[in-house]
């Protein structure tokens, strides 16, 4: 009869984890070096994988940022256009804007400590239009009403707008 090798030298146990035996029999579980080398490993994993989360984080704030930028200018803009656009008259003082428009109602146009368009209606009522606004102004020309807005994130926007109006000084 044939003799068998010895089968048991490496067994794999349930889960995939390798026992070696000795030639004692008994188990000899893992040596330092292999813990060593386990440990280093997951260090690696877990240092690369914050790096990717935080590169993320980064980049998806720098998107948001100029997402609520982009909102910002989008609703001013509606705004002050559809103004200037019913306006019968429109008054600029010291970069200030005021619109009378077709319906008698005075609108103003100014940016509170809160970094915040507002416009605020003569005889009561204010609305925010827009937030994150560092200045507004506008200047007149050429029958143009160039209205400049710049934003906390340090951008600055320019809409121009040809309204059907006089302009008062």
């Amino acid at each position: 009869m044939r003799q068998r090798r010895n089968r048991n030298k490496d067994k794999m146990a349930f889960g995939g984890r390798i026992h070696r035996k000795a030639r004692d029999g008994a188990d000899r579980g893992l040596s330092v070096a292999e813990a060593i080398i386990g440990l280093f490993g997951t260090a690696l994993m877990l240092t690369v994988t914050m790096k990717v989360l935080f590169t993320s984080w980064v980049g998806c704030n720098a998107v948001t940022s100029r997402l609520e930028v982009d909102a910002a200018w989008l609703q001013m803009e509606r705004v002050v256009e559809a103004d200037l656009h019913s306006s019968t008259t429109t008054t600029i003082s010291n970069g200030g804007l005021s619109i009378r428009t077709v319906n008698g109602k005075l609108y103003r146009y100014l940016v509170n400590s809160n970094h915040e368009l507002v416009r605020v209606e003569q005889g009561g009522g204010a609305a925010v239009v827009a937030s994150g606004i560092i200045s507004f102004h506008a200047l007149s020309e050429s029958g143009l009403v160039h209205v400049f807005a710049t934003f906390a994130d340090g951008g600055s926007r320019e809409l121009t707008v040809a309204p059907l109006e006089t302009f008062e000084p």
